[in-house]
């Protein structure tokens, strides 16, 4: 039986450079998904290359913990520092592990304000929701999203349970990324019963933690099971110092573009999906 995979590239909009990187491993068939982040510099590049046929599927990647967010002023206080700029992902996970009413008010705006500035670009369906690094593991978040899914007619919502199994030898996943799995505990049921379609399993910080990104990748598309299992990458041509992550971006574009991922994509296995499939229920999605 064949092991459906979603290859969803994040931070698609971060910036031009990432958008390049992101559009040869699309064009290469390494990528059938991507998320769409709507406050960072790349945007703009990002829709034009959207309106020109870009393919594959569209999503939101919600962003409360990089640059700036769309609200302004005071609307914005209790998401930011005092130089206006969102908090840290440290100080951003403690106030949302204590998050009330009026944060959540504030999630909800900010997340109305990015998902509205993707529908108003004319660029396309928005087939799914996710998170810069997958906080709406955080339940008061996730219920953000499950509302805004709803409300705006997107249909499936990125499971942010992670796996990690010990076959990828990759030692034990960090502190963080336990805590959060722990968190995103019951996220597959509320999306379930939210009328939500969400992939079965899901991969990220196993490969961006990895000391060998390529193996593994190979790991992960080796061992992955029956029902879809989204693979979470980042790949991209390095640019200043928008995040810690710009070397590793370079890193993921080369295996994604060599030799063995195209022998992956080949494989009788695997068959690669998009969001858009799972949603849609296309049979063997």
């Amino acid at each position: 039986m064949e092991a459906r995979v979603i290859l969803n590239a994040d931070d698609l909009g971060m910036s031009p450079e990432t958008n390049r990187g992101i559009a040869e491993c699309v064009e290469a068939g390494a990528v059938t998904s991507f998320s769409l982040m709507a406050n960072l510099p790349g945007f703009e590049d990002a829709c034009g290359r959207l309106r020109e046929g870009l393919p594959g599927s569209l999503g939101v990647h919600l962003n409360f913990t990089l640059r700036e967010p769309l609200l302004k002023g005071g609307e914005a206080r209790a998401l930011t520092g005092p130089d206006g700029r969102f908090l840290s992902l440290g100080r951003a996970a403690l106030r949302l592990a204590v998050a009330g009413r009026s944060l959540a008010q504030v999630l909800e705006r900010e997340a109305r304000a990015q998902i509205e500035r993707v529908l108003g670009a004319g660029v396309g369906r928005v087939w799914h929701l996710d998170t810069h690094h997958h906080l709406h593991g955080f339940p008061v978040l996730l219920e953000v999203l499950l509302r805004l899914a709803g409300e705006y007619g997107i249909p499936a919502v990125r499971n942010p349970r992670e796996d990690f199994p010990r076959a990828l030898g990759e030692g034990r996943p960090t502190l963080k990324a336990l805590a959060l799995r722990f968190l995103a505990r019951e996220a597959p049921q509320r999306i379930a019963a939210s009328g939500l379609r969400r992939p079965d399993a899901f991969y990220a910080t196993a490969l961006t933690r990895s000391r060998d990104f390529g193996r593994t990748l190979r790991a992960v598309l080796e061992r992955v099971g029956p029902g879809v299992t989204e693979v979470a990458l980042h790949p991209g041509y390095a640019v200043g110092a928008l995040d810690s992550y710009q070397a590793q971006r370079e890193e993921e574009m080369r295996v994604l573009l060599g030799e063995e991922m195209r022998a992956a994509l080949r494989s009788s296995r695997l068959r690669f999906v998009t969001f858009q499939e799972l949603a849609e229920g296309v049979k063997g999605a």
